[in-house]
């Protein structure tokens, strides 16, 4: 049987999404006001419409993949630190130094 078609890989995918509204809601109004400021300042010394379509085309892709790519990272630093306290049974301990 596929991954995708068994039932409780589509209720975690279904509490996923339920469990980071917040998330995607917070990343759209992020993206809306990038995505807005490249459009305009591509249309101010634009001369046609498609440069403008394609500079917000590829502006919105590249701002959804530098998203992703945050996300998974925040998501599998707490994994490693979820792994860590689990082998060792207490909370990873981190040292922060600092430059003067």
């Amino acid at each position: 049987m596929s991954e995708v078609t068994n039932p409780s890989f589509l209720n975690r995918m279904r509490k996923s999404l339920s469990s980071s509204g917040g998330d995607i809601v917070y990343g759209m109004e992020d993206g809306a006001v990038s995505i807005f400021g490249l459009v305009l300042g591509v249309a101010v010394g634009a001369q046609s419409g498609s440069a403008v379509f394609l500079a917000g085309a590829t502006g919105a892709i590249a701002a959804s993949v530098s998203m992703m790519a945050g996300l998974y990272l925040d998501l599998e630093s707490d994994r490693d630190e979820a792994r860590v306290e689990a082998s060792t049974g207490k909370p990873r301990s981190v040292v922060i130094l600092t430059m003067q």
